[in-house]
């Protein structure tokens, strides 16, 4: 999924778009860090498949810091930070 940052979060700057999996760019837009991009042409008549993944990410609303601290220290990541830059480190990981 194509997202516009709507603010600067982590090395991402305001306006950068970015294609992020479709677990993590659920993440972002509803914590309001980024909105949804459409790049379907006007023609697309098929709605885009449903992700029917189980999500183990830590990004439900209720995620606290320390649990976004657990996930980036089991993938191996620095987990110094506020939440947001913890999140961002996470999905940018991920992403790879």
């Amino acid at each position: 999924m194509r997202v516009t940052y709507t603010h600067r979060l982590g090395q991402n700057r305001k306006g950068t778009t970015r294609d992020l999996s479709d677990t993590e760019a659920r993440w972002l837009i509803e914590r309001g860090h980024a909105t949804a991009t459409d790049t379907r042409s006007e023609t697309a008549t098929e709605p885009p498949a449903e992700d029917t993944t189980p999500d183990d990410t830590p990004g439900a609303d209720t995620a606290t810091l320390a649990e976004l601290r657990a996930h980036a220290d089991s993938l191996g990541l620095p987990t110094y930070g506020t939440k947001a830059q913890l999140a961002a480190r996470i999905a940018d990981h991920q992403a790879e």
